[in-house]
């Protein structure tokens, strides 16, 4: 599996916000609000434990119940708020969890919890 990192496979993609910040707090809630974008995190975070290979478009939208074309723009979102990446395995695309996009959202909602009274 190879990563994506050629200008041609990422000239059309956004630059997700430095992580921890505002702008990316703020992405990754509006890429997680969608329940058809939070069930293909489900399925990515339970089908690809332990080893967090990834799931191809197919197996997200066999999974799921969506189509592939909806499949691939939920995908889209979320890559682009920084909650999902991208690699390529031959003519594949393969998804798989940012996992610190989900630590940065945590140590925000632990500032909250630790100033309770």
């Amino acid at each position: 599996m190879t990563s994506l990192g050629t200008e041609a496979d990422t000239a059309d993609l956004p630059t997700p916000a430095p992580d921890g910040t505002p702008e990316r707090l703020s992405a990754l809630a509006r890429a997680i609000a969608a329940e058809e974008r939070r069930a293909l995190l489900e399925v990515m975070l339970e089908q690809t434990a332990p080893d967090h290979r990834g799931l191809s478009i197919t197996q997200l939208a066999e999974a799921t119940g969506v189509s592939r074309f909806a499949a691939s723009h939920h995908l889209r979102v979320l890559r682009d708020a920084g909650v999902a990446l991208m690699t390529r395995d031959g003519y594949q695309r393969i998804h798989r969890i940012n996992f610190q996009a989900f630590l940065d959202l945590e140590d925000w909602v632990l500032r909250f919890s630790a100033n309770q009274d």
